[in-house]
């Protein structure tokens, strides 16, 4: 599928399928495509090529299109768009009003999804009297009332904090398993999307650079700038010596996946891969470590290499240390620059 804004192309020759009752994080810097692949997947932008299909039944193509409430999907916007003088009853039962005429069953269909959402014992609140968590709730059960087969939020989280975020995402996974209903969430939040999510879609430049498990991404990427957008990776050149082992600059490593052909390649550890151990064969210096809260993010500067590791009681600035490997970096594409 692509899209393009006059001479943007917003995305570009995309395919991905969404697994029905699982949660799909689609993450990327700004301008990657993020917002535009759920715009139209709800059917409020069309396809210039490809088609979008929802259960089998196709719903945009370059020809034709289903309109936006008949798709059998719903979205959560970032901005929520409550309507301040109607009640949570009458936000969740205001999408419903033409299509379900028969009032008792709309009110079934409104407590259902208020349940879902954890908002039942609110609903003849106003949008104002609620907290931020209960507001994300009420636009959630909004959503879910017309029973969508996919559920698209864009965003919708970034204004609350750490606790309500991933309550929210309790809430959006127990709504999903309780509806059996698919989800695509935006995101810039890493973590978030690598805690919430079955799958992992990394988007770069309209492109998916890469897509699959959570962990697979994190712990297989397969070029630079995966492993450096999602989660934090030091960087080792190196040549290919063969049986899965290579020179670098700090030494002899071993290495997961496929070397390129050629004989150079390119080593993202993790940090989390490497430990502070007086015996270990890299020497180097410690930079200023960052606290993490459960931990602290060292750089130490070793022969030309700044590896980052992770540890709970880090040495002075300027201490000489000594690292280990503790699990294999993973070899990756060089694709340009980093995406801190």
């Amino acid at each position: 599928m692509s899209k393009s804004f006059g001479a943007h192309r917003a995305l570009e020759g995309i395919s991905l399928g969404l697994a029905e009752d699982a949660l799909t994080a689609v993450l990327g810097p700004s301008g990657c495509g993020k917002t535009t692949l759920l715009r139209l997947l709800a059917g409020l932008e069309d396809p210039d090529e490809g088609e979008v299909s929802v259960s089998g039944r196709t719903v945009a193509d370059p020809q034709s299109r289903v309109r936006p409430e008949d798709r059998g999907v719903a979205m959560v916007f970032q901005d929520l768009a409550l309507w301040p003088h109607m009640t949570v009853r009458e936000n969740v039962a205001f999408p419903l009003e033409a299509r379900v005429p028969d009032r008792a069953e709309r009110e079934r269909k409104v407590l259902r999804a208020a349940e879902a959402a954890a908002i039942a014992h609110r609903l003849d609140a106003r949008p104002a009297s609620l907290s931020g968590g209960e507001r994300q709730r009420a636009a959630l059960a909004r959503a879910l009332a017309g029973e969508p087969r996919l559920l698209l939020l864009d965003e919708p989280f970034g204004g609350l904090d750490a606790v309500l975020r991933l309550r929210m995402l309790e809430a959006v996974a127990e709504a999903r398993a309780r509806l059996r209903i698919a989800a695509v969430l935006v995101t810039h939040d890493q973590a978030e999307a690598l805690g919430a999510a079955d799958r992992v879609v990394v988007l770069r430049g309209g492109r998916v650079a890469q897509e699959g498990a959570a962990r697979e991404v994190y712990g297989e990427p397969r070029s630079r700038f995966v492993a450096s957008f999602v989660g934090l990776a030091s960087f080792l050149p190196g040549s290919d010596l063969g049986g899965g082992r290579a020179r670098t600059a700090v030494g002899e490593v071993a290495f997961r996946g496929r070397a390129p052909a050629g004989g150079k390649l390119l080593l993202a550890a993790r940090p989390e891969d490497l430990v502070l151990d007086p015996a270990g064969p890299v020497h180097g210096t410690a930079g200023r470590a960052l606290y993490r809260g459960d931990s602290w993010l060292l750089p130490v500067d070793a022969d030309g290499a700044r590896l980052l590791v992770r540890t709970v009681e880090p040495p002075e600035r300027g201490a000489a240390v000594s690292l280990r490997f503790v699990a294999d970096p993973a070899a990756v594409a060089d694709d340009g620059e980093d995406e801190a």
